[in-house]
C-alpha cells in the first residue's frame, strides 16, 4: 500500500475517530461507525445481535431512510459470516458465494451486488454489542491494512459505547 494512499485513508478516518471519541450519544457512534472512509466501500451497516437474528440500526450506501433499514432483521442460521464474528468474536473476511445473506443485504439495501465482505465485531466486555457489516464495491476486496482500520474502528466504537455507560452511572 502506498504511503499517499495510507494518508488519504488516515485523513477520513481520523476525524471520524475524533468524533467518535466526544460523542455523547449512541447515535452519534452509530453514525461514526458506518461513515465510509474507503472510496470503494459499497455500504456499511451496523447491527444489534439478537439470540437468533441480527438487526439493522443504521447503514450508509443506501437510499433507505433510517426507519426503513431498522426494519431488516436476518437469521443469524442463513450466514456463517455473522455467525463466527459473533461467537469468536473475530472479523469475518467472507465472499458473496459463501454467504449469500450479504447479497440478500445488498437488496434490501437497494445497492448493487458486493464484492468482499467484512463483519467486525463491536466488542464490550466479553459480549458482542454490535456488527458491522461492510460490503466492497464489486470486485473489491479488502486488504489487511483495511481490515487492520475496520478493527480499529470498532474498538474505538466499543470504547466509546463504555465511556457513555460510565458517565450515565456517574
Amino acid at each position: 500500500v502506498a504511503a499517499a494512499s495510507v494518508a488519504a485513508v488516515r485523513q477520513q478516518l481520523d476525524p471520524i475517530l475524533q468524533l467518535m471519541e466526544l460523542a455523547e450519544d449512541s447515535e452519534t457512534i452509530l453514525s461514526c461507525m458506518v461513515e465510509p472512509f474507503l472510496s470503494y466501500t459499497a455500504a456499511i451497516i451496523a447491527f444489534v445481535p439478537r439470540v437468533d437474528t441480527v438487526k439493522a440500526l443504521r447503514a450508509s450506501g443506501s437510499h433507505l431512510d433510517s426507519e426503513a433499514v431498522r426494519e431488516m432483521s436476518f437469521d443469524l442460521n442463513n450466514s456463517p459470516g455473522f455467525t463466527r464474528a459473533l461467537k469468536e468474536k473475530v472479523l469475518v473476511c467472507v465472499r458473496v458465494a459463501d454467504d449469500p445473506i450479504h447479497e440478500i443485504i445488498a437488496q434490501h439495501l437497494g445497492a448493487d451486488e458486493p464484492g468482499e465482505v467484512l463483519v467486525v465485531p463491536v466488542v464490550l466486555g466479553q459480549r458482542v454489542v454490535n456488527l458491522l457489516c461492510v460490503q466492497a464495491i464489486k470486485g473489491r476486496s479488502f486488504d489487511a491494512l483495511a481490515r487492520s482500520y475496520y478493527t480499529r474502528l470498532a474498538g474505538e466504537a466499543a470504547l466509546a459505547f463504555a465511556r457513555l455507560i460510565k458517565q450515565k452511572k456517574q
